[in-house]
């Protein structure tokens, strides 16, 4: 075989190796050549990357993590490594890892996004104070993005702040009024104020921007088992009514999935 001298410059070709064969679906080889990248080259940052890299690949998140953390906290380390081992911690159910590395981050460089990412940290950790005060950091900082929106009313949703996701979120639909996932949350939190008709609107909104997504049906079923005579007799309610007679057969597939959603009461 090739590369048998312990450098990184010969761990550097059985990296490539590794990866080739992972694309061409030989695991078992690229699992092979990966151990000798390992052996030969696991202590050099460019080679604990391109490991982080690999087996992400392999979709296993936490070896991926282990290997960029390494990366991360060598010597000259960036804001961009820390945050990638924030956000693969994040992914293999590590999230007091993932808050150490997204501050180590924000430590390195301060940015709406990394800002995001440990909201993000905090949340998965059950810290939802401290993630609600990250979130909004970076969904505050113009110009706003989407997904920074999105996340800030979710996390509200989480804890229950009702009345702050409505005032988030309903900014938000003015700001991106073609995002479904912005017309998605508002309409839950509208759901759970028992603001049917404004939910209808926004889970319509939201079928008609993107209509793959379940979410809107479910809700929309559930408003009308819930409000069915009681709807105003709105634009809205029509258009929802049609839309449930056209839906009926796919509403009727995901009502034995629709348990566990709240119950306005």
């Amino acid at each position: 075989m090739l590369f048998r001298s312990q450098d990184p410059r010969s761990a550097v070709g059985w990296v490539a190796l590794a990866q080739s064969y992972l694309r061409s679906g030989r695991r078992d080889d690229a699992m092979a050549a990966v151990k000798n990248a390992e052996q030969f080259g696991g202590d050099a940052p460019a080679i604990e990357h391109a490991l982080a890299l690999f087996y992400a690949g392999t979709g296993d998140p936490a070896r991926a993590a282990g290997w960029e953390r390494r990366f991360a906290a060598s010597p000259g380390g960036s804001a961009d490594g820390a945050a990638n081992a924030a956000a693969l911690s994040l992914d293999a159910g590590e999230p007091e890892m993932a808050i150490q590395w997204a501050r180590t981050a924000l430590q390195r460089q301060d940015s709406p996004r990394l800002h995001n990412l440990l909201g993000k940290a905090y949340q998965a950790a059950g810290q939802l104070d401290n993630a609600i005060g990250e979130l909004r950091l970076a969904a505050q900082v113009a110009p706003p993005q989407a997904a920074f929106v999105y996340d800030l009313g979710q996390a509200l949703l989480l804890r229950h702040d009702i009345e702050q996701a409505l005032a988030v979120l309903e900014e938000g639909r003015r700001q991106f009024p073609e995002d479904p996932s912005i017309a998605v949350a508002f309409g839950v939190a509208c759901y759970g104020q028992r603001r049917f008709e404004d939910a209808v609107t926004a889970f319509l909104d939201a079928v008609r921007l993107d209509g793959s997504i379940e979410q809107p049906y479910v809700f929309l079923g559930r408003i009308l088992d819930h409000a069915g005579a009681r709807l105003p007799r709105s634009a809205a309610a029509r258009e929802f009514a049609a839309q449930a007679r056209a839906c009926a057969t796919w509403l009727t597939r995901i009502r034995g999935r629709d348990a566990a959603l709240p119950n306005p009461g």
